[in-house]
């Protein structure tokens, strides 16, 4: 029996596919993370990528590796730059893959990318010393009208401060911003009388409660950690606001083994082992499922492009 070029170029296709979907991973697999060791990312990712691997079977092993820089510049890079093999993928942190496609030319996109899903994100959160005399979203709203207030956040571009430029746009008004570098400065900064308010997550907050007064959490609902907080939303600002790890590889990796990938993150909404490790480690659980959490990137993007035109920041 003879076969037409066409249907034997289909067999070899399909051959190929097969062989790949049976050895892999024949290598270990990367997870980068565009930011520094022994942060929240880094911990959360730590954290989920050895149950990652048992899914992924065949002795599969995920190696982190850290890649920070230039507010995840280098980190993205690099996903994007792998080879489309399955064998590196990377946590591509949003708002971060959005925000600095917008400020500046890069070598990537997020069309890119083809993603995962999502497992951890923050809700971003507003937090004044437990002293201060603003205690609601509606005090901050007043103080701001009659004056400047200082705003600290880690970074020109981070979630935090993108969470209060929609804020002020919502409330109509505008705020001094003072980068202290990371949230912990921002938080030593508040409690040292140099800055009025400061953005953070709402999870991490929960640790300096004694210190610290929440405004609010920019979130759907009252959060299950933290029942106590008020959303913006009881508060008059329809506004969701945070981040989350977008987890994705370099765009062509074979759907065989992208298929895997996203089973296997989708796995750990019910993996009771990993849930109850995250809740061990006061993770933020965010799971999306890939076109879930294309959809929410499609959505961000166009909300901060949209906040870009009106209102636009200088990037660290």
């Amino acid at each position: 029996m003879q076969l037409s070029k066409f249907a034997l170029a289909g067999i070899m296709l399909c051959a190929s596919t097969s062989m790949t979907l049976a050895q892999y991973p024949e290598q270990p697999i990367i997870f980068i993370l565009p930011v520094s060791a022994g942060g929240a990312t880094d911990v959360a990712a730590r954290t989920y990528a050895p149950h990652l691997a048992q899914c992924i079977g065949k002795n599969a092993t995920i190696v982190v590796t850290n890649m920070p820089g230039g507010n995840s510049v280098v980190g993205i890079s690099a996903v994007a730059a792998s080879p489309k093999d399955g064998l590196a993928f990377g946590a591509l942190n949003m708002p971060n893959l959005v925000t600095t496609t917008i400020t500046a030319e890069r070598s990537y996109t997020v069309d890119s990318f083809d993603f995962l899903g999502s497992v951890v994100g923050s809700t971003s959160a507003f937090s004044v010393a437990t002293g201060s005399d603003i205690q609601t979203l509606a005090d901050l709203v007043a103080k701001a009208k009659q004056g400047k207030v200082r705003v600290g956040v880690g970074t020109i571009g981070s979630d935090d401060h993108l969470a209060f430029l929609r804020f002020g746009r919502a409330a109509g008004i505008s705020f001094d911003f003072i980068p202290f570098g990371d949230e912990a400065r921002a938080r030593n900064a508040l409690l040292g009388g140099n800055a009025d308010v400061i953005g953070m997550s709402a999870n991490a907050a929960l640790a300096f409660k004694d210190e610290i007064h929440v405004l609010g959490a920019a979130a759907e609902e009252r959060l299950s950690y933290a029942p106590d907080i008020p959303t913006f939303k009881e508060q008059g600002y329809d506004l969701v606001s945070g981040s989350m790890h977008a987890l994705g590889v370099p765009k062509g990796v074979p759907e065989d083994v992208l298929q895997i990938l996203r089973d296997c993150v989708d796995s750990l909404e019910t993996n009771e082992t990993f849930l109850a490790e995250a809740t061990e480690r006061n993770l933020a659980l965010k799971f999306l499922d890939a076109e879930e959490l294309v959809s929410a990137i499609e959505a961000e993007d166009a909300d901060l492009r949209a906040i870009w035109e009106d209102t636009p920041w200088q990037p660290q």
